[in-house]
């Protein structure tokens, strides 16, 4: 099955949570193999999100990150403010 066309900005989006998660594990000095594995990740996987290349990772799996990571996933992905109508 082909897979669908992701729209730029939800790539975007990708590529910025995958710099934010990156940053975060950096300064936190560990490992994408630690973080992985604490996350119950393959560190490819960990590794295309950070790299960007997941455009739009589950919410489960960036919770799970943000929790190896000692933070929560509010902390990657703030609310969006609902648009009035």
């Amino acid at each position: 099955m082909p897979r669908s066309k992701i729209p730029s900005e939800q790539r975007g989006r990708g590529a910025e949570l995958g710099r934010a998660l990156k940053e975060e594990r950096e300064l936190s000095d560990q490992s994408q193999g630690k973080i992985a594995q604490v996350a119950g990740l393959s560190v490819d996987t960990l590794r295309r999100i950070e790299q960007g290349r997941v455009a739009n990772p589950g919410v489960f799996t960036i919770a799970s990150i943000a929790d190896a990571l000692g933070t929560t996933l509010t902390h990657f992905v703030p609310p969006r403010r609902r648009k009035r109508r």
